[in-house]
């Protein structure tokens, strides 16, 4: 009986498999659906190809929809239509070398601090990356609103994790906030979580990392530097008051 099937299985068609390149016989007995009729060697190889064609779909998407993605996930509307061709001539070598594993943006207000943060969260969009966008004290607004009158306790340990979570994220305007005690250990929690995590986090700010650890928590500064290296200061021009004088 094993003779019999040894040679009935010689006759079999031999195939190439479409994603490690063995070579393999293929059963007639199998069905359409079955992976050796769809080219593949095995249920593994099959699988394989089916996730690196979802991946390639995923990222023609992410390469051409970038500004829905942005918008879906709730960045401001007015930088979402930038590019890094409207950035200052001076300011496109600094968007250029941003580190994709953090940075820290400060500089007075209407420095270009956000909207250069935008630029490049739309840039590492278009190459598949998953970042995310806060406005620090609109979340810690919506921290604080977890507050339960009823209990008098805050439910917001589960909100802070889920930002705490996001693959990439910029924190927006941090320092901006009314400084408690509630705020400062609120935001030590969300950034020593990232710092942990090792997760890439991008900051900007009025501040200086010295102004931070004044204003909020030296923990809270270290944690930053060490995440995201030397501070990258955009100055003191108001841009936007500039091109309206124009």
């Amino acid at each position: 009986m094993q003779k019999r099937l040894q040679k009935e299985q010689e006759k079999w068609p031999k195939a190439k498999c479409k994603e490690c390149g063995n070579e393999f016989k293929v059963s007639p007995f199998v069905g359409e659906y079955h992976w050796a009729s769809n080219g593949f060697c095995s249920s593994v190889c099959q699988d394989t190809a089916k996730a690196k064609a979802e991946e390639k779909e995923r990222l023609e998407y992410c390469l051409n929809h970038a500004t829905e993605i942005l918008e879906r996930r709730n960045f401001p509307k007015r930088f979402l239509a930038w590019d890094e061709k409207m950035i200052r001539p001076n300011l496109q070598k600094t968007l250029a070398g941003l580190n994709q594993k953090g940075f820290y943006l400060h500089g007075k207000t209407g420095s270009g601090k956000t909207c250069m943060a935008i630029v490049f969260a739309k840039n590492i969009t278009q190459q598949g990356g998953r970042i995310y966008f806060a406005n620090v004290p609109e979340l810690l607004f919506e921290i604080k609103g977890t507050f339960d009158r009823e209990t008098k306790v805050f439910n917001d340990y589960g909100l802070i994790c889920r930002w705490a979570e996001k693959p990439m994220l910029i924190l927006d305007d941090l320092g901006a906030e009314k400084v408690t005690e509630y705020v400062r250990q609120s935001l030590y929690t969300l950034i020593n979580k990232r710092y942990l995590e090792n997760l890439p986090t991008f900051f900007t700010s009025n501040l200086s990392l010295d102004e931070i650890a004044a204003r909020l928590d030296d923990r809270i500064s270290s944690r930053i530097f060490e995440m995201c290296g030397a501070p990258i200061d955009l100055g003191s021009e108001d841009l936007r008051l500039k091109r309206r004088a124009k």
